[in-house]
């Protein structure tokens, strides 16, 4: 082979690998841009949506069915120091984010299970949770309804304006349900729409239901 097909074969080898390369690229910048417009261009009741079931702990919830949900136990997590069993994530990722970048285009929801004092009731165990500055402070605390339950709720700045929620479990009075939500970015609205319908879908369960 003469010098100079040499170099048009390495050329071309280049420009195959740079195609390629943008292929593979554009296909994954559309399957990101499919996985967002599932919920973004249609309404929140439009959505295909699962049904979360988390028997150990006794709730389920419907979600998205584009969400992406992974349990783990809480003893390999830091939580809270009374998280028990294993906490739910559910998550949908923005445009801009990317994995393993700090959190800020999505939506994020951690769910578990809390050990409780049964002398303490559901308000004053938010309250504690609230506390800050050294336990000097406290963030306000208010009243929630999600899908006809009772409970508290406070947002906390420091960390991503995180959402905290509090449910009590019926005939438990030493569990209550924690909820985490985080929802930012752009389409910040559309995010707290999909939670707040999942929301509106909770619901405590029994073995037998």
């Amino acid at each position: 082979m003469s010098k100079n097909n040499k170099h048009k074969l390495i050329a071309s080898k280049k420009i195959l690998l740079i195609l390629i390369s943008l292929l593979f690229l554009s296909l994954l910048l559309i399957n990101k841009a499919q996985l967002f417009n599932t919920f973004l261009p249609m309404s929140v009741e439009k959505i295909p949506m699962k049904v979360y079931y988390e028997k150990k702990s006794g709730w389920k919830m419907s979600y998205p069915a584009d969400m992406k949900v992974v349990s783990s136990p809480v003893k390999e997590r830091v939580i809270d120091p009374d998280a028990i069993g294993n906490a739910v994530d559910f998550w949908i990722y923005g445009p801009t984010q990317n994995e393993g970048t700090e959190f800020h285009d999505g939506l994020f929801i951690t769910i578990f299970t809390a050990n409780k004092n049964p002398d303490t009731n559901l308000k004053e165990f938010a309250d504690q949770k609230s506390k800050y500055n050294q336990g000097n402070s406290t963030y306000p605390v208010t009243r929630l309804l999600a899908n006809g339950i009772s409970g508290y709720q406070f947002l906390n700045p420091e960390y991503g304006r995180t959402l905290n929620i509090f449910l009590p479990y019926e005939d438990r009075e030493d569990k209550v349900l924690i909820m985490y939500i985080v929802s930012e970015g752009k389409y910040k609205n559309n995010y707290d729409n999909i939670y707040k319908n999942m929301l509106e879908a909770f619901s405590f369960v029994r073995d037998s239901d």
